[in-house]
């Protein structure tokens, strides 16, 4: 059984958006290291096969602010990644990358 391009592109937007809100809501409610700033998570890219997924943030502080909360998340990346596969239903939870959004750092205007 073959899908469409049109169907795979729709399961990996659902998927995506599913993480981004698992994700900041663990990041609000469960996250066990420590935040500095005001973290957000700004969007998600998972592969076609949704092995993988790359999760963007955006951290609103100092820069010290910002390498220490990555530094945590990269750090704590596998107790997010437990509870990504608690809470979805997916036959295989994704392999979780954390990385800074670059979209962020833009100036607004």
């Amino acid at each position: 059984m073959v899908q469409s391009i049109e169907a795979t592109s729709r399961r990996m937007s659902r998927v995506e958006r599913a993480l981004r809100e698992t994700v900041a809501t663990y990041l609000i409610s469960g996250f066990k290291g420590s935040l500095r700033g005001l973290v957000t998570v700004t969007r998600v890219a998972v592969t076609a096969d949704l092995q993988k997924a790359r999760i963007y943030v955006s951290v609103l502080g100092s820069k010290e602010d910002r390498e220490k909360s990555l530094e945590s998340l990269q750090n704590y990346v596998l107790d997010i990644q437990n509870h990504v596969g608690r809470e979805m239903k997916l036959r295989y939870c994704p392999r979780l990358s954390i990385v800074e959004d670059p979209l962020s750092e833009e100036p607004l205007i």
